[in-house]
């Protein structure tokens, strides 16, 4: 699972022209020195990030659903994704 979300993250940043950078630690750190993004997002709170809302499947049936996955919003909003991102500054 772990080789997935890498080449995931990878595929991503390639397709949406990002510019992201990472690495990887050798070990679990309990309480990191810098900026700890380890809690930017999480399924038991609602993200701080709120963009404009756009067409989604099923959006003639249901409500906008944020924070579904970035492959949602790929598949929805295409080439324009990355100008999603920048403009919630995330």
């Amino acid at each position: 699972m772990f080789d997935l979300n890498l080449k995931t993250l990878n595929w991503i940043n390639e397709k949406l022209k990002l510019d992201l950078t990472w690495q990887l630690t050798e070990e679990y750190v309990k309480m990191p020195e810098g900026t700890d993004a380890r809690d930017y997002f999480s399924a038991k709170k609602a993200s701080p990030y709120q963009g404009q809302n756009y067409i989604q499947v099923f959006s003639d049936r249901f409500e906008f659903m944020n924070d579904l996955s970035i492959l949602d919003l790929i598949f929805n909003v295409g080439t324009k994704s990355a100008v999603y991102l920048n403009e919630i500054n995330v």
